[in-house]
């Protein structure tokens, strides 16, 4: 699980922008009340697609080679993301900021948080599209938690897999998983080119021949509670000046 691991943290800072919550994206397929599954008949526009993502979901992933299943909660202001996770026991939450380039992690149990500054060239490398990549779209179709999918097939130098996407959830995936590979290299999460929002996906890389599968489950496109993005109660430590004068001296060294 330890590549699991990292393509996890990597992914959990996207690059979102603030915007406005739309009345539009409320929940079409679960009925909350009733606990009731219906088919969303919902069919958002390419440009509805390429909005912020308002609300929250959980990402599951795993590898054949090991049982335990990898569990994070994403939650979406539509200008904080909130990451929550538990690693070994431990229960982390990050807070990324994208507008102020800041990663904030809190130690849930310790009552204490990291504050870093995320490379503006980083970001901006990840938000590059990865051009080696090729979608197939099929005419297989199935419906996942009331949201009608259709099944793409996508290969790239590093591997294949396929991918069922919906386009009755408003949002941006492509952008919110874009940062899973800081070089933006590997096109497991690359799905702009087939817009929409992805519920179920398999990668199989071709150096490994380890294959991923993740699944999006627990959607909600409700604003989330404003204490995901919240610091209260933790001791605060910045390290974004110490990181930057490291940052410098390697600089100098290597010149």
């Amino acid at each position: 699980m330890r590549k699991i691991s990292l393509i996890l943290l990597m992914a959990s800072t996207l690059m979102l922008n603030a915007c406005k919550q739309n009345p539009e994206n409320e929940s079409k397929g679960k009925s909350e009340e009733s606990g009731t599954t219906s088919v969303s008949d919902v069919e958002y526009s390419d440009e509805d697609l390429e909005s912020k993502f308002v609300g929250s979901f959980d990402m599951e992933m795993s590898t054949p080679k090991d049982s335990k299943v990898m569990t994070m909660t994403y939650a979406s202001n539509g200008a904080l993301l909130a990451v929550k996770m538990n690693n070994e026991g431990q229960q982390f939450r990050m807070i990324i900021d994208p507008n102020a380039r800041t990663m904030t992690t809190l130690m849930e149990s310790e009552k204490k948080a990291i504050k870093m500054e995320m490379p503006k060239e980083a970001l901006e490398k990840a938000q590059e599209t990865n051009t080696n990549v090729k979608v197939e779209e099929t005419n297989d179709k199935k419906v996942i938690d009331g949201y009608k999918c259709r099944k793409y097939l996508m290969t790239s130098p590093e591997g294949s897999g396929e991918f069922w996407i919906t386009r009755n959830i408003k949002g941006n995936f492509y952008e919110m998983m874009s940062m899973s590979d800081n070089k933006n290299q590997n096109g497991w999460f690359n799905t702009q080119a087939a817009k929409g929002f992805m519920l179920e996906g398999t990668f199989t890389d071709n150096k490994s021949k380890e294959t991923i599968t993740m699944k999006i489950k627990n959607i909600s496109t409700k604003m989330p509670d404003a204490n995901n993005f919240s610091t209260e109660g933790y001791e605060v430590q910045d390290m974004s000046a110490m990181m930057n004068q490291l940052k410098d001296a390697m600089k100098n060294k290597n010149n």
